[in-house]
């Protein structure tokens, strides 16, 4: 059938952070699943002529690719708490945009449902929209209950002393003058 896929191994079992890749070649071999069940009866295999299934499965693949991203980027050994709070914070930011692209039925953000609507030349349900919308808005909100402090500054002064006007929660005053010192240096202020 032209697919890039050879082989469709039955197996039920994923780990999370492959589930994106699972549901992307599950929505990349329709087709073939199609054709599959037709010799091979499946309860649900009516589904893959569901166009709003075939969609909500668009943007599962796209979203949980999303959040696998986010997991592989926080991993390692070279990461430190800095650089995940800023992946975090800019997850967040992400999701804001995302919920508002949705409102404007643009779902350019997604690339697999976005392609997938434009392949077959329909619009998004409104009932799918919607849950789109709200999808996203629990999952922000599961990301501040998660990571209640994201938009905390305090441990900011790290990555640039420089732009600490005021003395950080935490600190000691010797340890607050120190700093003051630091970043008032004339050969350190030329390094920003």
């Amino acid at each position: 059938m032209g697919s890039l896929h050879t082989t469709l191994l039955l197996h039920t079992e994923v780990r999370w952070l492959s589930r994106g890749k699972m549901l992307v070649r599950i929505f990349e071999l329709r087709m073939e699943l199609m054709a599959y069940f037709i010799g091979h009866k499946f309860e649900l295999s009516d589904r893959l002529n569901n166009m709003a299934w075939l969609s909500t499965l668009a943007y599962l693949a796209d979203i949980f690719g999303k959040l696998s991203e986010l997991c592989l980027a926080l991993q390692g050994k070279q990461v430190n708490i800095l650089q995940a709070k800023d992946k975090l914070v800019a997850f967040s930011r992400k999701i804001q945009y995302w919920i508002s692209a949705v409102e404007q039925n643009n779902f350019e953000c997604f690339q697999t449902l976005s392609d997938f609507l434009e392949e077959s030349k329909v619009d998004l349900d409104m009932e799918i929209r919607d849950g789109i919308k709200t999808h996203l808005s629990s999952l922000q909100q599961s990301l501040g209950d998660y990571f209640p402090n994201l938009e905390n500054q305090d441990i900011y002064w790290v990555q640039n002393p420089f732009k600490i006007k005021e003395k950080p929660k935490g600190f000691h005053s010797m340890d607050y003058e120190n700093l003051i010192e630091l970043s008032s240096e004339g050969n350190n202020k030329f390094k920003r």
